[in-house]
């Protein structure tokens, strides 16, 4: 049903606008040289590639953050 409103009726519309970053984590699982055989040992360590994450989520400073990861 539409409603007529007065000619001085006012209305404040909002525009929110925000960032949403989805991030998607290799479990230690599947970093394996094996897998990631053309990776230095040192890029598949998880404290290197906890540093590494941390640093990019904080560089695009989105307001809602998804770590995605796939376990068995």
């Amino acid at each position: 049903m539409l409603m007529r409103l007065p000619c001085n009726q006012w209305f404040v519309w909002f525009t929110v606008q925000f960032m949403v970053m989805c991030y998607n984590i290799l479990c230690d699982k599947y970093c394996t040289r094996q897998l990631y055989g053309y990776c230095p040992p040192w890029a598949l360590n998880w404290e290197y590639r906890r540093k590494v994450i941390l640093e990019e989520v904080q560089q695009y400073n989105a307001d809602i953050v998804s770590l995605q990861v796939a376990v068995e």
